[in-house]
C-alpha cells in the first residue's frame, strides 16, 4: 500500500471523527495529513512528510484557533 493512501485514510478518519466532536481540532490534524499525503505524492522522504504534517497542522491551528 502506498504511503499517501495511508495519509489519505488518516485524513478521512479524522474528518469523520470531527463530525462527532465539536472542538474543531481534528480537522486541523486532517489538514496536516492531507499535507503529508501531498508531500508523499511529490516524492518526499518520511522525515519531510512528517515535517509537512506538523507545519500544516500548526498553520491550521493558528488559522482556526486564534
Amino acid at each position: 500500500m502506498e504511503t499517501w493512501y495511508i495519509w489519505a485514510i488518516v485524513a478521512a478518519l479524522l474528518i469523520i471523527g470531527e463530525i462527532f466532536t465539536s472542538g474543531f481540532a481534528l480537522v486541523c490534524f486532517a489538514i496536516g495529513a492531507v499535507g503529508g499525503a501531498i508531500a508523499d505524492a511529490a516524492g518526499a522522504s518520511l522525515e519531510w512528510q512528517l515535517g509537512v504534517f506538523i507545519l500544516a497542522t500548526l498553520v491550521a491551528f493558528l488559522a482556526v484557533r486564534p
